[in-house]
């Protein structure tokens, strides 16, 4: 069997998470950011440490504090405690703090 490539090799993630995608065809090294901002929106603990295993622990948090990474405010709590973060220090908490945050 031939192995896949590493673009194409996948975490082990349920489609249900990304029902809007057409997973077969995702780049998940360079979809990355879009990736581990779905699963902390909707995933729970065991798909956490999944990208954990598939990203390093180093990458996603270096995407919740660098980049613009979006947590929902219900999950800020979870997504926080999982990764050992405070909210100051991620970059979507910044930036509603200096632009306000809407619903609409």
């Amino acid at each position: 069997m031939e192995e896949l490539s590493n673009n194409r090799q996948r975490p082990n993630l349920k489609d249900r998470l990304f029902w809007d995608w057409k997973v077969e065809d995702v780049d998940w090294q360079k979809s990355a950011r879009s990736v581990i901002e779905r699963v902390l929106q909707r995933g729970n603990d065991e798909e956490y440490e999944e990208l954990v295993r598939f990203y390093g622990r180093e990458k996603i948090i270096h995407v919740l504090t660098k980049e613009r990474c979006s947590v929902w405010n219900i999950r800020m709590d979870r997504v926080t405690a999982f990764f050992g973060l405070k909210q100051e220090e991620l970059s979507c908490y910044k930036w509603r703090q200096e632009h306000g945050y809407h619903w609409i």
